[in-house]
């Protein structure tokens, strides 16, 4: 007898047990009168049974929300990091893209020669507004890889509010089209 109980240690064994038979009936086509019928033979009075059912349509009911919620929240937070390292690349490429056409201008007023006889260079100005656009490009750089979570916190937050007022302008601006 020891043996067989050994799987019943607590009332979630017993629930566990009871869903599993309750699965494997031939009956499911009337649930409610099952519940009754279930709630008569623990000697739960129907008024019991239907505050107990309430509570539980809106426990699942706010934990639908809650997990909706939760879904809606961290998609816009993937969205967030994705516009902030979109906006990184694109920094880098209009570096990339300026430093490229500095040096092509540089390299064609110099007459393609840079480098004077005494091995220093000659009329080498590119470097100059590179070196000055580098700074703020490594800044960002910084604050997109480097950011603490309060940081990105308080930057989503913003994020979110200028998004959902946006589009919910565009919405409400935005003619509706006609099938």
């Amino acid at each position: 007898m020891p043996e067989e109980q050994e799987h019943l240690q607590s009332d979630e064994d017993m629930e566990a047990i009871l869903r599993l038979a309750v699965r494997r009936s031939p009956f499911d086509d009337d649930l409610r009168s099952r519940l009754r019928q279930t709630a008569d033979e623990l000697g739960i009075t129907p008024e019991q049974l239907a505050a107990a059912e309430a509570e539980y349509a809106l426990k699942k009911k706010q934990d639908e929300t809650t997990r909706a919620e939760r879904e809606a929240y961290e998609t816009d937070f993937a969205a967030f990091r994705k516009s902030r390292w979109n906006g990184l690349y694109q920094s880098i490429g209009s570096y990339i893209s300026i430093n490229l056409l500095l040096h092509a201008i540089n390299y064609a007023t110099t007459g393609g020669t840079m480098i004077q006889a005494g091995g220093r260079f000659a009329h080498y100005w590119a470097i100059w507004p590179l070196i000055g656009m580098a700074f703020p490009l490594f800044g960002r750089f910084v604050r997109v890889v480097f950011a603490s979570r309060e940081e990105e916190e308080a930057k989503f937050r913003k994020w979110r509010i200028k998004n959902g007022v946006l589009a919910r302008v565009e919405a409400f601006v935005k003619p509706k089209q006609q099938d």
